[in-house]
């Protein structure tokens, strides 16, 4: 996949190609941003400040990452978030503001919240609670990265303790190398458990 500037059909200008999956987007932003750093072609970071930008105006309601599901903690989206920017706030770039403000939002709305761990396809008219492994752990990792690189919040990091904590009820102590100090999650048991 790629992203592309141009809007096609229902998708805004700087989109992953006919894609709603916005967790590839974010990895994209990274990517992109890294990239940068690397080779120093100011396209590839006005590239990914529309991409990030594409994300946060269609995407990000009252800090919840919404595409018909909470995706909020799908592959972590605040770390793109947060690396734009520091980054941006470094180079004294003021659309750090625009980042910073959406990113702050994004972790009280984590902080709020609380004990509800949603992420795609875990919708249950079964279940009246969501408990996923990886969206967790990734709202416990987003605080603490929001708190270590951007704003410390002792509520954050007060929060992110008790989610690990919660989160050791879901981890595999087992002597099989392989697996000692994973989980079983969703994806896992599709994919890679079968093997």
């Amino acid at each position: 996949r790629t992203i592309v500037p141009q809007k096609i059909a229902e998708f805004p200008e700087y989109h992953i190609y006919r894609s709603k999956r916005v967790q590839e987007q974010f990895f994209g932003v990274s990517i992109l941003l890294e990239a940068y750093r690397v080779y120093g072609e100011t396209e590839l970071l006005e590239f990914a400040i529309s991409s990030l930008k594409t994300l946060i105006d269609h995407y990000m309601i009252n800090g919840m990452i919404f595409n018909g599901e909470d995706y909020t903690t799908v592959c972590a989206p605040a770390i793109p978030m947060v690396d734009m920017a520091v980054f941006l706030k470094e180079q004294n770039d003021r659309r750090y503001l625009l980042f910073e403000k959406a990113t702050l939002e994004l972790g009280d709305f984590l902080y709020k919240r609380g004990f509800s761990f949603p992420t795609e396809g875990t919708k249950s008219e079964l279940v009246n609670e969501e408990y996923e492994d990886g969206s967790i752990s990734c709202t416990a990792l987003s605080l603490l990265y929001i708190c270590a690189n951007l704003q410390y919040k002792q509520e954050y990091m007060d929060f992110a303790e008790e989610i690990l904590k919660f989160h050791n009820a879901w981890t595999i102590y087992t002597p099989d190398a392989r697996m000692y100090g994973s989980s079983f999650r969703w994806w896992e048991t599709i994919w890679e458990g079968d093997g």
